[in-house]
């Protein structure tokens, strides 16, 4: 499914109408801008949870989809998209193979390399995104990793310490920002 923004204008819900009868699978969601004189708050359900990825393996281990968010796309070899008839479920069922130029190393394994102590269940992020994901299913480029920020959230469950971890990539945008000066 697609994302389209249109500006907010009187014929823009006119416009809408007519690009969904022209593109296939267009979703049209309609909203007031926000204001300053809102007075209420909007709840946001995003669709995150429902997206279906494929099966994905990273130079021949199998790991969470979401690993491709923590590979520098300079490092990326050789992508392969594999399709097969899954009879049982009675759909197309993908696998992305992804041939990387450096090596991967698992969550567990970077956790332990770098001494980052994290509680008994642990909370993932990438570039301000929760992963909704075990992480050990994650894979990770270590080249690509520029900073981890390690939170211990302890005071939401008394009985088990949760450990947030912040992984902002290397990208030109998060070295930017992390090289910037803010003066008050």
């Amino acid at each position: 499914m697609g994302v389209l923004s249109l500006a907010q204008e009187r014929d823009s819900v006119k416009v809408a109408d007519v690009l969904k009868n022209e593109i296939k699978n267009l979703s049209i969601v309609t909203h007031k801008p926000y204001s300053m004189n809102d007075k209420k708050p909007k709840i946001l359900y995003p669709d995150v949870n429902k997206t279906e990825y494929p099966d994905a393996f990273f130079n021949g281990n199998p790991a969470c989809f979401e690993t491709i968010r923590v590979i520098d796309p300079k490092n990326i070899e050789h992508i392969e998209i594999e399709k097969s008839n899954d009879l049982h479920a009675g759909k197309d069922k993908k696998r992305v193979i992804i041939k990387t130029k450096t090596e991967m190393i698992s969550m567990r394994d970077f956790i332990k390399k770098y001494s980052i102590k994290s509680g008994h269940k642990i909370l993932v992020s990438i570039d301000g995104e929760m992963i909704n994901e075990s992480f050990e299913n994650l894979l990770l480029d270590e080249s690509y990793i520029m900073q981890v920020k390690v939170s211990d959230l302890d005071k939401i469950d008394h009985n088990n310490t949760f450990t947030h971890l912040k992984i902002f990539t290397r990208t030109a945008e998060n070295v930017r920002k992390a090289n910037e000066i803010r003066l008050r």
